[in-house]
């Protein structure tokens, strides 16, 4: 296995560069790393041209080409990662953008998709928990929903951190509640309507 590169491929470089002075640094820069996978005691062919045989261009452990590949390796894995994770970004993107466009069409686009969509989860948050305070503070008029109440964290910063699921399911009960309260109160006051008209 050799790796050939000919003497004339130098003043060809050169021309083809455009320029003297950059073509002859370019040509330096890949002369010193052959030289530096040929070593020292490498022949020369016939032509001029240099050669590198396959044993001789193997990094040997604990050369510098040995190190300066393991580095480059862990680079390109690097690399590769973070191209993984932006076209996973890019996907995950694209679905937000759909999810606007289907559930929000009327909302602003500021701030990109993600920045959207966060938006719309902290106006969402802020309904529900306006929502939650209201039935906090007229819990006292359905009865068994003080019980419900109880369990709710004080107004304030800890309510603002319930997950909005949680918030949905008290409200969800203190609203079932509130419905047997006044179902209850319908009744009784029908019943006693009854019984008034009975009276006379």
């Amino acid at each position: 296995v050799a790796l050939t590169m000919p003497a004339e491929a130098d003043a060809s470089g050169m021309e083809c560069a455009g320029g003297a002075g950059t073509a002859a640094s370019t040509v330096e820069d890949i002369g010193r790393a052959l030289r530096l996978l040929r070593g020292p005691d490498q022949d020369s062919e016939p032509n001029g041209g240099k050669r590198i045989p396959g044993d001789k261009a193997v990094l040997r452990e604990g050369s510098f080409l040995e190190e300066w590949s393991k580095k480059l390796s862990t680079q390109i894995d690097k690399a590769a990662r973070l191209f993984q994770e932006a076209r996973q970004l890019q996907k995950d993107e694209q679905v937000v953008k759909d999810c606007l466009a289907t559930k929000f069409p009327d909302h602003s686009r500021e701030g990109g998709a993600f920045g959207a969509i966060r938006s719309i989860g902290t106006e969402q948050r802020t309904e529900l928990h306006e929502v939650l305070e209201l039935v906090r503070g007229h819990a006292g008029h359905f009865g068994s929903a003080e019980e419900l109440v109880v369990g709710i964290p004080a107004a304030g910063a800890a309510s603002r951190r319930l997950p909005g699921p949680d918030i949905v399911a008290l409200l969800a009960e203190l609203l079932d509640a509130a419905s047997r309260a006044l179902t209850k109160h319908r009744k009784e006051q029908k019943k006693r309507e009854e019984e008034k008209q009975e009276s006379h």
